[in-house]
């Protein structure tokens, strides 16, 4: 049969950032340098899957801590530590993935597993999962299902994350791992809060107007450069403009 379409990683800020004023970033992932940096990355991003779609067992990219805060349906999820010797004897570095299924191990194709540990909860609405650096995780759907989830990296884990992450030879030459360095390491640990925090903040500007200032021009250079991103810039663009923040191209390429 057809399998079910699964809507990945739609970058809320690129593509719908009215979204934004609902929604407040978990406490414990507010003290985040991605958002604040490392301006390529799309997160938050919405995540719809019906009923019956999947992701395999895959470790995020680059070792990312993430968060995933479920509104509809159920997910089924599926864990394992990082140092777990019966699946990573059957992890693609090439993938960053596992090629036994996490759901119906073929225990006889992958005789190893039976030395494995699962950890496994079934997320429901109004429910949060946080999954921490480099841990194999996969999901299945079960029912149509609507999430927003976000990988961040924090000033208190950045030592641990760079020691067991940029060594490592997939990432090693990422620019994500040296290239911003004078920025991350000039940020002190903030305290953690229960509450969440409104994304603009999390970015570090005092409202989404003075956000629009600093994002559209950062995503108007990406546009330059890559035709995808067009339309993206027509979306936020128009968003801005109702929040009284309109920029030609000349003032644009000034920043």
């Amino acid at each position: 049969g057809v399998k079910p379409l699964y809507a990945l990683e739609m970058s809320l800020r690129r593509e719908c950032p009215l979204l934004l004023e609902d929604y407040g970033v978990p406490g414990f992932a507010s003290d985040d340098l991605l958002a604040r940096f490392y301006t390529k990355a799309a997160w938050p991003t919405l995540i719809a899957g019906p009923k019956g779609s999947r992701t395999g067992l895959h470790r995020d990219t680059h070792n990312f801590a993430f968060y995933m805060v479920l509104f509809a349906g159920k997910k089924w999820w599926r864990t394992f530590l990082d140092d777990d010797a019966g699946s990573n004897a059957y992890f693609r570095l090439d993938l960053n993935a596992f090629t036994f299924d996490p759901f119906d191990p073929d225990f006889h194709k992958y005789p190893r597993l039976q030395d494995a540990t699962v950890y496994e909860t079934v997320l429901e609405p109004g429910e949060l999962i946080y999954i921490p650096e480099g841990l194999p995780h996969g999901v299945r759907n079960l029912e149509d299902t609507v999430a927003v989830s976000g990988n961040f990296l924090d000033a208190r884990s950045l030592g641990y994350w760079k020691a067991r992450t940029c060594s490592r030879r997939e990432w090693s030459d990422s620019n994500a791992c040296w290239g911003y360095d004078h920025e991350f390491n000039k940020v002190v640990p903030k305290n953690w809060t229960i509450h969440p925090v409104p994304y603009h903040e999390v970015c570090g500007y005092k409202d989404l107007a003075e956000w629009c200032r600093g994002f559209l021009p950062q995503l108007w250079k990406r546009a330059k450069k890559h035709a995808d991103y067009r339309r993206n810039m027509d979306h936020v663009a128009a968003y801005c403009k109702g929040k009284g923040v309109e920029l030609s191209d000349e003032e644009l390429a000034k920043y």
